[in-house]
């Protein structure tokens, strides 16, 4: 070999040129010559994926699977990294079918392998896992049982998918339905189409059949995911987990759902949701679920079985819910979530009815350290220990501009119209309940049966309660410290036992401030027009200050009393304090609470003076209403200064606006009403316009108009910061976003967090001012369009380079740099000239060479034309001539 390196030797000095030029050519050639994807046709060749794990492939046509077993695609070990596109096309299980697989090799490994078309399908920096547009057929039921026993992981479409924190698995429209109600039947972690999903996303994916986990985990979607997204899916079968998770969508979750639903009903062991069975550290998004729930020993939510950590915003539930048995000591059982423990619940609702043994509430049955606003129930709740209309119980919780509307019914103790009982501390805002509460033990209210400690503001109860022991009130059962401010009752309050109240059975300590009740109060000791007992303890100190007992009875047998039934007189500190002169008192009267009278034309007459009022009365705006029939019209009671007024239908009269309630068409009628300042009227049948402006987002190519693209955008404030919670849009796949009300006199920021895939992300964020007319500024470089009261900024994208990825320039700088080093090879061994012809020439072909790949950058990487393999043939070509040229210089020695 030495003789081919002689100094005359001809491979010296062509060998360098020579493979630098074959290495650019190849280089060169490989970034415009992608291989196309192997087509799939047949079952033979959908098995043959199992020898190319990398490969990309495509479906081009239907395809039927006619054997008993199908041998999982991938292992642990060995997984799927590649694309495998379904094109629309469907892959049909003919027959009830086994899934198998080729184990991993370590036993260790072997516990993670998965089971399903694809066993485990796997995502990196440098490796795809994307399953797209491939539609799953069952003609029989699936099952991963080998005759022994259930093995793990199981989903028709794939058994694990595991990515990782940037690059995540992809599945996109993608699903799986199951003929006459066929079954897909695991063990630990079951899915409709994933068993387990580890970071990644999955968009626009259903699933129709009913799965079941004999034992763990269970989802109608997917049995769990974690660190993942799931968006714009849906699942209407039937789910069941034997022992421990399922949900109608979910089983085990942590990342983020939005715009997706579930239809089936769900029944688990111990944690049961109709969209998630367990949520952690997650967000429910825009989200429903309409199916039963059942739990007989757990968690069970219309919703969310159990939840920790998280945001749930727009969602609500439709079905029932059950979570009884005896002999459990931990059952929680929610319209909307079974428990939930830190976070907020944001604008959402539950409709169905709820029956359980203990902490039961017609959104969420039990509650720890979170908020709860917006939001409402509606469906009745049953239970034998802890009810309430919303929450049944709570340790720290914040309730704002929430109601209830049902019946709660608690066996034992504790019920409440709205929250059954806060042991830490709690504060409700802006809230009511409508509901009758009746409960067969202690304490109960018409809003909160017991609080610890907290704040009821501007809050009011409309039903009657009943209750079997002691601890009843029109607005609570007993409250140890806090304080009620500006709030009423209008239900009855009936105990068989003692310490009732028209606001509150036992009042400990704090402040009630301008509130009144006007229902009826009955028990047996301690019974007050306002409050029951006030408790002879050390350190408890009251102040009751301008409130108002308008009661037309206070019914008991001992310590009976318009304002308080029994306490000490010495520690009460008292203000303005009225009671209903003409009040029907019976039994033995405790005289060392009484009040100063308020006669029936100060309270009923429509237009009463309004010395010592104001408090608590808009002047000359009082609600129609009667003792027996609240919708009859009597008598007047006060409106708080806090409310909005309704114009009757005569237009005479004012009534409150529920908070959180929906407006009715009133008749119509002629009359005067006075309004008082700083109090707003609502006119019954007429909406009034929002208070922002509407706006959609409108994703386009930049080069093509006409084409539509899917992109996720974040709208933050003026200063870029997120709203809590976050504001994030999703356009569509006519490309757009749904409208997005935003607030009049405000600055937004506009972030593109999720670009189109192939294309490039708009840098930093887009400015858009809404003005106080509720017009939105121009845009500056973005075209902002109106259709009446909505408008549209259409935002285009950039096709992303595919040069954009590959260092080009460094490329052409290193030739360069290679070029100087054999000219100067040349120049030194062979004494070539700078002066001399072949030496120009030389540099000639070499700058040919530099100039080709630039070339090839400005018109592949910039025009994307077909014409771009020309400056690659140009290299071919000159890389010889190169080469012949350096021989020739060695021939004549120069």
């Amino acid at each position: 070999m030495t003789q081919f390196f002689k100094k005359d030797s001809w491979i010296k000095s062509i060998f360098p040129m020579f493979m630098i030029s074959i290495f650019l050519s190849v280089i060169l050639l490989a970034g415009v010559a992608a291989a196309d994807p192997t087509p799939i046709t047949n079952e033979a060749e959908l098995s043959a994926i199992r020898s190319n794990l990398a490969g990309d492939y495509i479906l081009t046509k239907d395809i039927e699977i006619n054997s008993a077993t199908w041998n999982s695609i991938g292992n642990y070990g060995n997984p799927f990294t590649g694309t495998f596109d379904g094109d629309g096309y469907s892959i049909t299980f003919t027959k009830e079918t086994t899934f198998t697989k080729t184990n991993s090799v370590s036993i260790l490994d072997q516990r993670y392998d998965g089971y399903g078309l694809f066993g485990n399908v796997k995502s990196t920096s440098s490796n795809s896992g994307i399953i797209k547009d491939v539609h799953i057929i069952a003609q029989g039921n699936l099952t991963n049982f080998d005759g022994t026993n259930y093995k793990y992981y199981f989903g028709s479409l794939a058994g694990v998918g595991n990515g990782t924190a940037t690059s995540g698995v992809t599945i996109f429209n993608c699903s799986f339905t199951a003929a006459d109600s066929y079954n897909i039947t695991g063990r630990k972690e079951v899915g409709g189409l994933v068993g387990v999903l580890n970071n990644g996303t999955m968009s626009d994916c259903y699933v129709s059949g009913n799965v079941r986990a004999d034992q763990f985990v269970a989802g109608g979607l997917a049995g769990n995911v974690t660190n993942a997204t799931i968006s714009k899916c849906h699942a209407t079968g039937t789910v069941s987990a034997d022992i421990h998770i399922a949900g109608g969508l979910v089983g085990d979750f942590n990342g983020t759902i939005s715009e997706s639903y579930a239809t089936g009903n769900v029944m688990s062991g111990l944690y049961a949701g109709g969209l998630v069975g367990n949520v952690s550290d997650g967000n429910i998004l825009k989200s429903n679920a309409s199916g039963s729930v059942t739990s007989p020993s757990g968690y069970a939510g219309g919703l969310v079985g159990y939840y920790f950590n998280g945001t749930v915003s727009e969602c609500y539930a439709t079905g029932d819910v059950d979570s009884t048995n005896i002999n459990s000591d931990s059952l929680y059982a929610g319209g909307l979530i079974g428990q939930f423990f830190r976070g907020t619940i944001l604008k959402s609702y539950a409709s169905g009815d709820v029956n359980g043994d203990k902490h039961a509430g017609g959104l969420v049955g039990y509650i720890g350290a979170a908020n709860v606003v917006q939001s409402y129930a509606i469906g009745n709740v049953n239970v034998q220990y802890g009810g309430g209309g919303l929450v049944g119980r709570s340790t720290v919780i914040n309730v704002v501009q929430c109601y209830a509307a049902g019946n709660v019914d608690v066996s034992g103790d504790y019920g409440g119209g709205l929250v059954g009982d806060i042991l830490g501390n709690g504060n409700i805002t802006n809230s009511y309940a409508a509901g009758n509460v009746d409960i067969g033990g202690n304490y109960a209210g018409g809003l909160v049966g017991f609080i610890s400690a907290g704040n009821i503001t501007q809050c009011y109860a409309t039903g009657n309660t009943d209750i079997g022991g002691d601890y009843g009130g029109g607005l609570v059962g007993s409250i140890s410290a806090g304080n009620i401010t500006q709030c009423y009752t209008t239900g009855n309050v009936d105990a068989d036992g003692d310490y009732v109240g028209g606001i509150a059975g036992s009042y400990g300590k704090g402040n009630l401030i301008e509130s009144y009740t006007v229902g009826d109060v009955s028990g047996n000791d301690s019974i007050g027009g306002l409050i029951g007992i006030y408790p002879d303890v050390a350190g408890n100190q009251l102040s009751v200050v301008n409130c108002s007992a308008l009661n037309e009875k206070v019914t008991g047998t001992t310590n009976i009393s318009r304002f308080i039934g029994f306490g000490d007189p010495a520690v009460l500190a008292k203000d303005s304090v009225y009671a209903w002169k003409k009040m029907i008192m019976t039994g033995t009267i405790n005289t060392n609470f009484d009040v100063a009278d308020v006669t029936s034309e100060e309270v009923w007459e429509q237009d009463p003076g309004t010395d010592g009022w104001s408090w608590f009365a808009a002047a000359g705006v009082w609600k129609p209403n009667d003792y027996s029939d609240p919708l009859s019209y009597d008598y007047r009671i006060p409106i708080l200064s806090w409310q909005t007024a309704i114009l009757e239908e005569d237009a005479s009269h004012l009534r409150p606006k529920p908070a959180g309630g929906n407006n009715t068409t009133g008749g119509g009628g002629t009359g005067n009403a006075t309004i008082p300042p700083n109090n707003t009227v609502v006119v019954q049948g007429f909406e009034s316009s929002n208070s922002g402006a509407m706006l959609i987002l409108d994703k386009i190519d930049s080069a093509d108009p006409s084409k539509k693209l899917t992109a996720t955008f974040e709208i933050c404030d003026a200063n870029g910061s997120s709203f809590n919670p976050k504001m994030v849009y999703t356009t569509n796949q006519s490309g757009h976003t749904e409208k997005i009300y935003l607030t009049h006199g405000t600055t937004y920021t506009i972030y593109e967090t999720n670009a189109p895939n192939g294309y490039q992300a708009i840098d930093g964020g887009i400015k858009i001012v809404i003005n106080e007319d509720m017009t939105i500024q121009p845009v500056s470089g973005y075209n902002l369009t109106q259709n009446g009261d909505v408008y549209t900024l259409t935002i285009p994208n950039t096709a992303e380079s595919p040069c954009k990825v590959f260092p080009w320039w460094w490329l052409i700088a290193l030739l360069f740099m290679l070029m100087i080093a054999e000219s100067a090879f040349l120049y030194k061994k062979f004494k070539l000239q700078l002066h001399n012809k072949w030496w120009i020439i030389h540099l000639v072909l070499m700058a040919l060479v530099v100039l080709s790949i630039v070339f090839f950058y400005l018109n592949y990487c910039q025009l994307n034309d077909w014409w771009v393999l020309v400056p690659v043939v140009l290299t071919l070509l000159i890389a010889p001539v190169v080469c012949a040229y350096n021989r020739y210089l060695m021939k004549i020695n120069i």
